[in-house]
């Protein structure tokens, strides 16, 4: 569908719900009226639950008056919403099913207070005149919201900035969809994103600049679109999965920054790359880059920019150092060279410093880099002066006593003394000021010739370099990896995460194979890393996204979650066999399998991912055990060739299952349920898109 229609078909149904509301069809959920009553500010108006099914009353929300704004000459409350609690927040159908919807046009602020770990779909869409969101923080200055999701704060029109937590690792869908007065988004400096969901900052219309934190790894379809001011964009080299038209009709961006990051040093360097010349803007290093500045900031994600890089210039950007005591001057100072800075003097006092700001650096006679990090240069001191021994540092001034003399060993200051009692000869190893005598061993830099592993030590060997003996030191265990390292395993067949550090119970988590073309692969129960065993109880998102040569998945007994994404796409993957544990399939973690023939799901499944299965269109046989009890929205959509639905469970209801869950599956299609719930479970499951024509048996 093009952007046109996806857009229309949007208005579309925000209209009909609308309507729905205004002909007091659809009722908004545990809405709690306000009564016409004066309320000073900071009373509470109106409250009630909003956490998440089966967990409703873990999280709450408050309406409390702030004040007051004058509307067509009437004057109205504001007030704010907050939202408080531990764990996740419901989700909504739409905007009408607010709970504090009555109120929506008058609410101007937004608090998420800490222990609220996720932002429920439809949240706060259309609190068009929300200025302020505010998320909470503990002791430490960290948020708990680890996801933000679809609608959440779409609409909010009258936001003008907003700081996204580090600790959110998930934006959703159009979540931040036309905030068209947002001016500035700041992702904070540590940041744990990893996905922007399809159409998320789209038509946000007067920013000007991104910077993408550095652990995202996708951008979803159109994630950026229509943002028509937008001029530069910086984004992390580890993003492997551009959406479609991510940057559609972004008609002023200049160019690109491409940063890589140095984790042991916290610094990065960027590339920048110009912008295609059609709708779609994408990122081209084959394209000259027109404008005649380029931004070069001090920080991305929190590491500090070192180098910069365009066409085939590459510049270094320098950090706070300190000069040689010879070195009196910045203007002498060779890593200044090229920049031109803003400082109080030029002069460098000895044993002092100077605060700099870097400004600008030309690339060529049409262009230059320009920024404004501010660095401090220091200088080394001199040594104090004494007798006739020169300072190091090239000042002039004489310094050091003279080592008494003794014998024929010179002075290190060149001086006509001698010093020095010659070190007790032993073997034969020559004086250190040249003498016949011997004296001690003299090791070299020793080589490791037994590694450590986690469980053992090593050992390091030294070679003396004059009479060959040698000797050796003992090296400590590795001991296991920390939570979230990530590795090979020993057979070299995939790369793995530690997500429990152990020597004898560790787990690990399926990051991806090594071997992308493989058309055969098997998620082992178990495997060794650096000889250590770990159980493998979980499939990384992403895993195998986009996968075109995967036809054959065999998942072992030990996981229990597949991740969202997984297999997303994998147009060739024909046979899955899960494991006997499996307890989890996230979000699209089947979607668009279309080689796919059978869903059979173990015994053991209970949530089932929104558009798990979508579009899988050549399964004929899907069963679901008998442990399910959530199944997301358009789980099984679209899965158009079903002849056989058979659901064991007898724990789902019609609020476990996502609206169109079943959509699209054929009529012809037989549906076996439960014998006693056959009959509550007939109307639900056409309620969720099977169809009416379908037949359904007893089981």
């Amino acid at each position: 569908m093009n952007k046109q229609g996806r857009l229309g078909k949007r208005a579309l149904s925000y209209i009909l719900c609308m309507a729905l509301v205004l002909s007091g069809l659809m009722v908004p959920t545990q809405q709690v009226r306000a009564e016409e009553t004066e309320y000073e500010i900071g009373a509470i108006v109106a409250s009630g639950d909003c956490g998440a099914v089966g967990r409703e009353t873990s999280v709450k929300w408050e309406l409390t008056k702030n004040g007051t704004t004058v509307v067509d000459e009437v004057e109205k409350d504001t007030y704010t919403i907050t939202i408080k609690g531990d764990g996740a927040m419901a989700d909504y159908a739409s905007e009408a099913e607010q709970p504090w919807a009555e109120k929506r046009e008058d609410i101007t602020k937004t608090v998420i207070g800490y222990g609220v770990t996720r932002i429920g779909e439809y949240a706060f869409l259309n609190l068009e005149n929300v200025e302020e969101v505010i998320f909470e923080r503990n002791e430490n200055g960290e948020s708990s919201v680890e996801s933000i999701e679809l609608y959440s704060f779409g609409k909010n029109m009258s936001l003008k900035e907003i700081v996204i937590p580090a600790s959110v690792k998930n934006i959703g869908e159009v979540a931040f969809f036309y905030c068209n007065g947002l001016k500035s988004i700041v992702f904070e400096e540590g940041s744990s994103l990893t996905t922007i969901g399809n159409e998320c900052f789209f038509s946000n219309t007067i920013v000007e600049e991104y910077i993408i934190p550095s652990k995202v790894e996708s951008f979803g379809d159109y994630a950026f679109g229509s943002n028509a001011t937008l001029k530069r964009f910086y984004y992390p080299s580890k993003v492997s999965d551009f959406g479609t038209q991510v940057f559609y009709f972004v008609g002023h961006l200049e160019y690109f920054g491409k940063y890589t990051v140095n984790e042991t040093a916290r610094t990065c360097s960027i590339e920048y790359i110009g912008v295609t010349a059609d709708d779609n803007h994408n990122p081209d290093a084959g394209v000259d880059i027109s404008a005649t500045e380029i931004i070069i900031p001090e920080k991305l994600d929190g590491y500090e920019v070192v180098q910069a890089k365009v066409g085939s210039k590459t510049v270094a950007i320098p950090k706070s150092f300190e000069a040689e005591h010879k070195i009196a001057k910045l203007s002498d100072i060779e890593a200044l060279e090229g920049w031109t800075y803003e400082a109080e003097t030029d002069e460098l006092p000895a044993g002092g410093s100077i605060d700099v700001t870097l400004t600008s650096y030309k690339i060529n006679d049409k262009q230059k880099f320009t920024t404004s990090k501010k660095i401090t240069v220091s200088r080394a001191a001199c040594v104090d002066a004494n007798k006739d021994h020169k300072c190091d540092g090239g000042c002039g001034k004489n310094f050091g006593e003279c080592v008494d003399a003794n014998k024929d060993h010179k002075c290190d200051y060149g001086c006509d003394k001698n010093i020095g009692e010659c070190v007790d000869a032993n073997k034969d190893h020559k004086c250190d000021y040249g003498c016949d005598k011997v004296t001690e061993h003299s090791w070299d830099e020793g080589v490791i010739t037994k590694e450590p592993t986690p469980q053992d030590k090593g050992e390091k060997t030294y070679t003396c370099t004059f009479c060959k003996a040698t000797k050796t030191e003992e090296i400590a265990a590795l001991g296991v990896p920390e939570i979230g390292t990530e590795d090979v395993s020993d057979d070299g067949k995939a790369v793995y995460k530690v997500t429990k550090s152990d020597l004898e119970k560790g787990t690990v988590t399926y990051v991806a194979p090594t071997d992308a073309k493989a058309t055969t692969v098997t998620i082992p129960a178990t495997v060794e890393i650096d000889g250590v065993k770990y159980s493998v109880t979980a499939i990384e998102k992403n895993a195998f996204k986009k996968n075109k040569n995967l036809k054959t998945v065999t998942i072992g007994k030990n996981v229990k979650t597949i991740g969202s994404n997984a297999f997303y796409n994998c147009t060739k993957l024909k046979t899955v066999t899960f494991g006997s544990n499996v307890t989890a399939i996230g979000d699209k973690a089947f979607y668009k399998c279309t080689a796919l023939t059978k869903i059979s799901l173990p015994s053991k499944v209970k949530t089932i991912g929104k558009n798990a299965f979508e579009g899988c269109k050549k399964v004929t046989s899907v069963t679901i055990g008998k442990s399910v009890a959530k199944i997301g929205e358009k789980a099984f959509y679209g899965c158009s060739k079903v002849k056989t639905l058979t659901i064991k469970s007898t724990k789902l209801t019609t609020k476990k299952i996502g609206s169109k869950a079943f959509a699209k599956t054929p009529k012809s299609v037989t549906v076996k349920v439960p014998k006693k719930k056959f009959t509550a479970y007939k109307s639900m499951l056409i309620k969720k898109g099977v169809n009416k024509k379908a037949k359904f048996k007893k089981i």
